[in-house]
């Protein structure tokens, strides 16, 4: 997410859904989503960092949400992240991290859900600006992805829907490690009230922009049991309380 508005964009609305709608957020989670379907886990989202010099918090980047956690081997999991991944500004960052914990004795491991945010169609597609020897870091990450996951494709993965492509090659590097993590797209519609240009007034809208992304990126079967989506609206009713003016 980039700089934050009042009252539009993902990064507003995400917080305001965090903070002042979480049951509509986590309600939609459960309805929509197979990430929590027996109730058999409890969510608890994971809090950014502070920032040392400013009222601003860092984002949570590559796997570093998982370096507070005592059962993981934090040094070979960042070497091999070191190795897999550019350590440059290339990194993903996450909008939020959701991290599902058993409630009972169970083999079901702990798992966790990076989440994406958009409030306008043009937040799904990018190009990578990874220059040339990041980049063929990367390419062997998603040449490693394509293969986990059996996808064929003659596009590139570094054009137009990025983003996507990045995730998934997370993904593949977390299950690679024993890690359970899925991603989680949050799609906000009327997200942009006071620019009709960004703004998306229907689910249809971006139903027909993430088939043609997945359509591009090759997805298949395999690839879309690691995505979960889910639609917001933005606006609700109107409830007046007895008194209010």
């Amino acid at each position: 997410m980039g700089e934050m508005r009042l009252w539009n964009g993902s990064e507003f609305q995400l917080l305001r859904f965090l903070g002042r709608h979480r049951t509509v957020l986590e309600r939609a989670i459960l309805r929509d989503t197979n990430i929590n379907p027996d109730l058999d886990y409890q969510m608890e989202w994971v809090d950014f960092w502070y920032s040392g010099d400013s009222v601003f918090d860092v984002e949570l980047t590559g796997p570093d949400f998982l370096y507070n956690e005592k059962l993981i081997d934090v040094h070979g999991l960042a070497e091999k992240w070191e190795n897999y991944w550019p350590q440059t500004d290339t990194s993903q960052s996450w909008d939020a991290v959701l991290n599902c914990i058993p409630l009972f004795p169970t083999k079901k491991p702990e798992k966790w859900v990076i989440v994406d945010a958009k409030a306008h169609l043009e937040e799904l597609e990018s190009s990578s600006q990874a220059g040339t020897e990041s980049r063929k870091i990367i390419e062997k990450a998603f040449e490693e992805t394509k293969g986990r996951f059996k996808i064929k494709t003659e596009n590139s993965w570094f054009d137009k829907y990025y983003q996507l492509a990045n995730r998934l090659a997370f993904i593949n590097f977390m299950l690679s490690n024993n890690i359970e993590v899925s991603l989680l797209n949050i799609y906000f519609i009327d997200g942009w009230p006071d620019d009709t240009s960004k703004n998306v007034p229907s689910r249809e809208i971006w139903e027909e922009k993430i088939k043609d992304e997945y359509k591009y990126l090759g997805l298949n079967g395999n690839t879309n049991k690691y995505i979960s989506e889910i639609f917001i609206r933005c606006k609700g009713p109107i409830i007046r309380c007895k008194g209010h003016r």
